[in-house]
């Protein structure tokens, strides 16, 4: 396979991975091109048809890793919500279990 294909081939499913919110799949591929990469360049110089599908595949990384820093942070802040209403939870929780044993 021509560098340029392999190149937007990565930029795919790396996009893809990150639409479908595949976090796994998106450090997956994100392991795929670290270790394609240098094999790449070791070819030799890039065509301009391969600096282009590089490109495409700089720009969907920049993405997807813009979004998971966004998914970290809303994860993040979801977690200190949830930390600081704990006692709330907590307290709902028995009395859901309390509610539970008094109908058995």
């Amino acid at each position: 396979m021509a560098r340029s294909s392999q190149v937007l081939n990565l930029a795919y499913q790396l996009g893809q991975a990150a639409v479908e919110r595949d976090w796994d799949g998106v450090a997956r591929v994100d392991g795929e091109i670290a270790a394609a990469l240098p094999r790449m360049v070791a070819q030799g110089a890039w065509t301009a048809n391969e600096a282009k599908a590089l490109a495409t595949l700089r720009e969907t990384h920049r993405i997807v890793l813009e979004q998971c820093e966004r998914e970290a942070a809303d994860l993040d802040a979801r977690m200190v919500s949830l930390c600081a209403h704990k006692d709330g939870w907590i307290a709902y929780a028995m009395d859901d279990e309390n509610d539970a044993e008094g109908r058995a």
